[in-house]
């Protein structure tokens, strides 16, 4: 401890310390703050256009099961637009390939899954796509070759590992 004999000493010493470090102090505090009330804000934002995404794609699956095609139509389109980065996207582009194929549309098949090879946000679910891609080339025009060529490109679990 320091060598204090009275409160008047107390007060300069107290005094010193706030004229030497009082700014460096004050912004400390004022940087720390505006860090954790702008990493929450940053939080909130995006659970918000997360709650959001999901809403439009309950929406969507709504219509679709409703038998609203042009409603379902629209909120896919309103999805696509403003949650485009989204796993959501990739998972409206997945269901539109999945009934393509139900449909026997081979190339709108391929040309929603081209869609959702950009539309992946990991590495993992562009694998994911490659993997369906190369089951379409099996089964349509592009054989086993084509098939291939989407196989050589799938990572092999390096997104897993590390």
């Amino acid at each position: 401890m320091t060598d204090v004999e009275s409160d008047e000493e107390l007060v300069e010493l107290i005094q010193r310390g706030w004229a030497r470090y009082g700014v460096s102090l004050v912004v400390g505090v004022v940087l720390a703050l505006g860090g954790v009330l702008g990493w929450r804000s940053y939080e909130a934002h995006q659970l918000e256009t997360a709650e959001a995404a999901s809403t439009a794609f309950y929406r969507y699956q709504q219509a679709l099961a409703e038998g609203r095609e042009a409603d379902a139509a629209v909120e896919a389109a309103r999805l696509t637009e403003a949650h485009g980065d989204t796993a959501y996207a990739l998972f409206l582009a997945l269901g539109n390939a999945r009934d393509a194929v139900e449909e026997g549309d081979l190339a709108a098949a391929k040309a929603a899954l081209e869609s959702g090879l950009t539309l992946a946000p990991t590495e993992a679910l562009k694998d994911v796509v490659r993997l369906r891609l190369a089951r379409l080339a099996i089964a349509g025009e592009g054989g086993a070759e084509a098939a291939l060529r989407y196989l050589e490109t799938i990572r092999q679990g390096e997104t897993l590992a590390g």
